[in-house]
């Protein structure tokens, strides 16, 4: 009977263990509130890759009352896999609403382990910038690194650089895309590299980086390739979707020239390099790259092998025309005078001008999207060791 006893004891603070075991906090901290904010955390849910930093997209899975005093706890064990914590002011309805873009995000990206508890500790007002987590595990360490990298970058980048004509002078060239791509390309961490690749462009516009996307997706597909999220970014890198790549040939492609004639592309390439050059008469920052970029190499280098073939995206041939006289645009120009509904666009597949693919004397793609002195500068250097 007294072992019977024992054993019915041992049982019950097994029980009890058990029990508390699977109700324990797997996510608790404080958070320092102000009166703009609703006294609650949520936990969202990215279900997929292109749900991860979409507005209203992730799927509210908890949610936790913040205390008076800051302290708040999720009583539910979570799945192991990616989140986000997010917190709200009182009139927004919705608690998967992101401020995306702002140093002042509302949002933490945090990698959940159900082996791990998380204490958090973080100020409303600057959620992002402000989260630090107690002993994070490897995957939570990146994720603080590129909060970090994330707002410096945000708060480096003038306004000017983003919302400007100049945005359109390629996606490489901006700040914000180089630190997240240098960092994706350096972590050892899934999670923080996805994460990183959709900040870049939450709207998923990825026309001026695919050779980042197919680099990235061939790093992650060895490493975790069973990754839903890893499948679904590789799903964007098929051919069909991309613009041509560096390293492609060029097809050729029958151009219609100013005067009426149809140019073969293949047949007027130059003989060391070719820039091909999609612009429109009506684009700003692609008349200043005719005036202060192409108009000075094209007078040095044509004699040497240089060509430049002009495609416009115009649907009036007068403004056409006028645009390249005024300019001083002395090199080949062609145009189907469509507009924006253009088979030469369709067969590059791509949609943003000013762009550019810069062609060897065989019509491979050496380099594209180079625009101002990274234009002239890798010029430079192509006839200087060619």
């Amino acid at each position: 009977m007294r072992y019977f006893i024992l054993y019915l004891n041992l049982a019950v603070l097994l029980f009890q263990a058990q029990c508390q075991i699977s109700t324990a906090a797997s996510i608790q901290g404080n958070i320092e509130l102000s009166p703009d904010w609703r006294p609650v955390v949520y936990l969202i849910q990215p279900r997929s890759f292109d749900e991860l930093f979409t507005n209203y997209g992730g799927l509210v899975v908890d949610s936790a009352q913040i205390k008076p005093n800051g302290d708040f706890a999720f009583q539910t064990v979570h799945r192991s896999g990616l989140y986000l914590l997010t917190i709200q002011r009182p009139a927004q309805k919705f608690p998967n609403y992101l401020v995306l873009g702002q140093a002042s995000a509302n949002f933490f990206p945090l990698v959940i382990d159900a082996k791990e508890k998380l204490t958090i500790k973080a100020q409303a007002d600057q959620f992002l910038r402000s989260t630090i987590i107690d002993k994070p595990s490897e995957p939570n360490q990146a994720m603080l690194e590129l909060s970090k990298l994330y707002i410096n970058t945000l708060e480096q980048a003038h306004p000017k650089e983003v919302h400007s004509d100049d945005q359109y002078l390629a996606a490489n060239q901006l700040p914000f895309f180089k630190a997240l791509s240098t960092f994706a390309d350096s972590t050892k961490e899934v999670y923080a590299a996805l994460a990183a690749i959709r900040l870049i462009s939450p709207e998923s516009d990825y026309e001026r980086i695919p050779e980042f996307l197919v680099n990235q997706c061939g790093k992650w597909s060895t490493t975790t390739p069973d990754n839903p999220m890893v499948m679904q970014l590789c799903a964007k890198t098929n051919s069909s979707n991309l613009p041509v790549l560096v390293g492609d040939t060029m097809a050729d492609f029958q151009l219609p020239s100013t005067n009426a004639d149809t140019l073969m592309l293949k047949k007027i390439l130059g003989k060391k390099l070719t820039i091909l050059d999609i612009w429109a008469s009506w684009c700003a920052p692609c008349r200043r790259e005719n005036r202060d970029v192409l108009v000075p190499l094209w007078q040095k280098y044509q004699p040497q092998g240089l060509q430049i073939i002009g495609y416009s995206i115009d649907a009036s041939e007068g403004a056409w025309k006028a645009a390249i006289a005024k300019d001083k645009a002395g090199w080949t120009h062609t145009s189907h005078l469509t507009g924006d509904s253009t088979p030469f666009m369709d067969a590059l597949r791509i949609q943003t001008i000013p762009a550019n693919f810069i062609l060897d004397g065989s019509g491979k793609v050496v380099a594209k999207n180079l625009h101002g002195a990274n234009l002239a500068r890798f010029v430079d250097e192509w006839f200087s060791k060619n």
